[in-house]
């Protein structure tokens, strides 16, 4: 397609607004600057050196947490306008202890776009709406699980 033509000049002002919309949710949904973490993530307490899981209080296989940490990946870094909130705090919500909870932490690692990874804590921080954070903290405080996102 030549975009020196009507058409093709149309189809490139249609990219572009598409582009500056993607853009623009992004930042909304508190993407303040590419590269940098969130300022209210806390990343020295959640590195895998720092975590220690009782793998005796798991309440899942350790091959389920791969498939939760590639779930949670893929709800929200799966590419242009797949970010899937009510899949993530679904995936949180499956967790039924702390171990489980710091588990699916380590599993899931630093992962992300060009420009921007995150571990989960930041990841949840970043994209997750407020108010399904509020109900996957409710269903964390009813399992007396002590994690908050």
């Amino acid at each position: 397609m030549k975009f020196n033509t009507e058409e093709g000049k149309q189809v490139l002002t249609i990219v572009v607004v598409i582009a500056a919309v993607y853009l623009i949710y992004k930042l909304v949904k508190g993407i303040t600057s590419f590269g940098s973490a969130p300022e209210n993530a806390k990343p020295d307490a959640t590195s895998d050196t720092q975590i220690s899981v009782n793998k005796q209080n798991l309440t899942w296989p350790l091959d389920n947490f791969t498939t939760f940490a590639d779930q949670a990946y893929q709800a929200v870094w799966g590419g242009f306008g797949s970010e899937e909130d009510e899949q993530l705090a679904e995936i949180l919500s499956e967790m039924n202890t702390d171990d489980d909870v710091k588990q699916l932490i380590k599993t899931y690692g630093v992962r992300g776009e060009t420009f921007r990874y995150y571990n989960l804590p930041q990841t949840i921080t970043s994209y997750l709406d407020n108010d399904l954070r509020v109900a996957v903290n409710k269903i964390y405080q009813d399992k007396k699980i002590l994690y908050r996102w």
